[in-house]
This record gives structure tokens, sequence and C-alpha cells, in this order.
């Protein structure tokens, strides 16, 4: 199961995750990873995408802004796929900029001495 998965960006149609390699592969190097999302009031995966082994990081595309997704990431090697690596909660697809974000701007008063 891959670890430590986190969400690294969200935009109006996009989020993206980065991970760790799985603690034991089971014996045979990982091919690839698999990223898949889901509505939460619905219990089906659709797969997104795939990485190489190597590559712990993926821009999920194609979101519908205000949707929410739950998301996970397999391992896969050619034993079969391992348990996957979920995110503990759902994800919104929204602005950095938009009012309900946890981002914040903010501006900053500078003086400016001319001599």
């Amino acid at each position: 199961m891959p670890r430590s998965l986190a969400v690294t960006d969200v935009t109006d149609n996009s989020v993206s995750l980065r991970w760790s390699r799985p603690e034991t592969d089971g014996g045979k190097p990982i091919a690839r990873y698999i990223v898949e999302k889901r509505d939460p009031a619905k219990s089906t995966y659709i797969p997104v995408g795939t990485t190489t082994d190597g590559v712990c990081e993926f821009r999920v595309i194609r979101l519908v802004a205000g949707n929410e997704y739950v998301l996970r990431v397999s391992a896969e090697n050619e034993v079969g796929v391992g348990d996957p690596a979920e995110l503990s909660q759902g994800i919104t697809a929204k602005s950095p900029y938009s009012k309900s974000s946890t981002y914040r701007l903010t501006q900053k008063k500078v003086r400016y001495r001319i001599s």
C-alpha cells in the first residue's frame, strides 16, 4: 500500500497528489501506480490514470468545480494490485482564490522613503 498519500494542490478542475512508496513490494518490483476517483455518494471507483514506478505523484484532471471527490492510489506489480491508500476525507475541486478556500491572500502596507 502506498504511504503518506497527500493533496499538494487543488484547483477548480484538478487535484494534485503525492505519496511514498510502499514499505514492501511483495518480492517483485512495482510496475505502476493506479489512481482512482469516486463520488462520495457512490461506491464505485473510476480509474483516472497511472504512473510508472518511481513516479509518486499525479494530477487528477477534468474535475468539476464545486464537486467533491474521494481519491485513492494502488501499487501494481506482476503479482497483482495491492491494497489502496485512500485520502481520509473527500476533496472539493475549487479555485485556491475562492472565498471558501483555505488559501488566503494578504495585503501588506509598504512605506517607501525617497531621499
